[in-house]
C-alpha cells in the first residue's frame, strides 16, 4: 500500500503556479478591465509574487521577488512618500526606498524561517530596474500595459509546472 500524501515537494511548485496564475488574471482584470491605475502594477505584481511565496512555503523561491517587487510597488506611490517626507521625492528615490523596505522585511522574515538568497534579492532588484527602464524605452509597449506583467506571472507559473513534469519523468 502506498503511503498517503497530504503534501510533497512537488505540491509546492504547483501551489506556487496556481497562485501566480490567479494573480496574473486578477492583475489583468483590475488594471485592463476595471481601470485601476497602471501605477499600481508593480504593487499588484509584487502581491502576486507574495501569494506564490506563501503558497510555496518558507523554503519557496518567490520570497525575494515578492518583497522586493512589493516594495517597488509601495515606492511607486510617490504621492504617499511625498506626504510622509514633506518634500517632493524623485520617483527613482521612492522606488529605492520601497525596495529597501522589502529587503529589510526579508531580513526580518529570515529570522522566522523564511529562506532566501542574496542571488534572489540581487536578481529581483536587477530585473525590476530593467523593467522600469524598459517602460521608458521606445518599442516596449508591452511593459506599459498590465498584460505584460500578467504574462510574466504566467510564464513563471508555466515554468513551475514544466519543472514538476520534468522532475516526475
Amino acid at each position: 500500500m502506498a503511503p498517503s500524501r497530504s503534501s510533497s515537494a512537488d505540491d509546492r511548485p504547483l501551489a506556487r503556479a496556481a497562485a501566480l496564475a490567479v494573480s496574473a488574471v486578477v492583475l489583468y482584470w483590475l488594471v485592463e478591465q476595471r481601470g485601476v491605475s497602471f501605477g499600481k502594477v508593480p504593487l499588484l505584481t509584487g502581491l502576486g509574487y507574495l501569494a506564490g511565496a506563501v503558497a510555496g512555503g518558507p523554503r519557496g523561491a518567490l520570497w525575494a521577488p515578492a518583497l522586493v517587487v512589493t516594495g517597488w510597488g509601495l515606492g511607486n506611490d510617490a504621492q504617499g512618500w511625498e506626504s510622509l517626507s514633506g518634500v517632493g521625492l524623485p520617483e527613482s528615490a521612492a522606488h529605492m526606498v520601497g525596495m529597501g523596505l522589502g529587503i529589510l522585511a526579508l531580513g526580518v522574515l529570515a529570522r522566522y524561517g523564511i529562506e532566501t538568497t542574496l542571488w534572489g534579492v540581487g536578481l529581483s532588484v536587477l530585473l525590476s530596474g530593467v523593467l522600469f527602464i524598459g517602460q521608458r524605452g521606445e518599442g516596449y509597449q508591452l511593459l506599459n500595459e498590465a498584460t505584460g506583467y500578467s504574462l510574466l506571472l504566467l510564464v513563471y507559473a508555466a515554468a513551475e509546472v514544466v519543472g514538476v513534469a520534468v522532475r516526475r519523468r
